[in-house]
């Protein structure tokens, strides 16, 4: 199964994708930021390939561990009040390198993706510690949208790896309207420093 989340748009504070499943237009990811904050909310909605509905919503969350960064929580019907969660594990490799990777509990499998900050590699959807998809980024265009696609084989691991994919992109590519102020006034300021110099 060929599984494409497409950004259509991005906003102040906002990101908005397309999922495509064989090529088919199958629903939408919408991700709306805190007030400016790098973290908010994830909402998905598809239609998986046996046209079965599942609408699902990830919640950033101020819950804090150790070695563990940016929870969000959502609610696993599998289980009465129960709340699953999605974060990024830090784990240490040496006395200077540390790992990161997603982990994420759904449906009474643990699912992982990883690696995070590795240039050129692509990461990698584990399941109960198998490989069961490889993410990858397909391009970005000129408006800084990106596009990722996955293959899979079990139907049922449709909606947590398009949870996991959109995750990846907000912890890895989106920038709060704070973010983009701060790198404008640095642009200006370096410009005025190298006419500056220049003179």
């Amino acid at each position: 199964m060929n599984i494409q989340v497409k950004q259509v748009s991005k906003g102040p504070d906002m990101a908005e994708f397309c999922v495509y499943i064989n090529g088919t237009n199958s629903g939408t990811v919408l991700f709306q930021s805190n007030k400016g904050s790098v973290d908010g909310i994830i909402k998905i909605c598809i239609f998986d390939s046996d046209n079965k509905l599942h609408e699902k919503q990830l919640k950033h969350s101020k819950h804090k561990l150790l070695k563990n960064e940016r929870f969000y929580t959502m609610k696993d019907e599998t289980a009465e009040n129960f709340m699953t969660s999605m974060y990024v594990r830090n784990t240490k490799l040496g006395f200077f390198e540390q790992y990161k990777s997603i982990r994420f509990y759904y449906h009474n499998c643990f699912y992982g993706l990883h690696p995070l900050d590795v240039e050129n590699e692509n990461s990698f959807i584990f399941k109960s510690g198998k490989p069961i998809a490889m993410l990858e980024e397909i391009d970005v265009d000129y408006a800084d949208l990106h596009n990722y696609k996955m293959e899979i084989k079990d139907c049922n691991d449709c909606v947590p790896c398009v949870l996991l994919c959109s995750y990846f992109y907000i912890i890895s590519n989106f920038k709060s309207t704070k973010e983009i102020i701060l790198e404008k006034i640095y642009e200006v300021i370096n410009k005025l420093r190298k006419k500056k110099e220049n003179k």
